[in-house]
């Protein structure tokens, strides 16, 4: 769903011009405040459904929860094609990378 989000999507379009060049953006009559806005609350929605799932995975609620994680994020980006020496990956390279990670990890 969220790569269809940023993919085929006016409101992606805009997110795209205004990480590229913000005062360029406002130019072109994009409403930037508002864009900027609306991808906080996007930020903070995913990162809630996120909090959820590993919730119900672990079962309990620790403010340490998330450590350790940092390196499965970055490998499994890694895995799935995106350069460490910057350049752009994809969000389905991702997803692959993290579903081969569980693969090992579960083996």
């Amino acid at each position: 769903i969220v790569g269809f989000v940023f993919n085929f999507t006016a409101w992606a379009r805009h997110l795209f011009a205004i990480g590229g060049n913000e005062e360029a953006a406002r130019l072109t009559g994009v409403p930037v405040d508002w864009i900027k806005f609306q991808a906080y609350l996007f930020s903070a929605f995913t990162a809630s459904i996120a909090s959820l799932l590993l919730l119900g995975y672990n079962g309990s609620a620790i403010n340490a929860m998330g450590q350790g994680y940092e390196l499965r994020v970055i490998a499994a980006t890694v895995i799935g094609g995106a350069s460490l020496m910057g350049g752009a990956g994809t969000a389905f390279g991702a997803v692959i990378g993290s579903a081969f990670l569980e693969v090992i990890r579960n083996a």
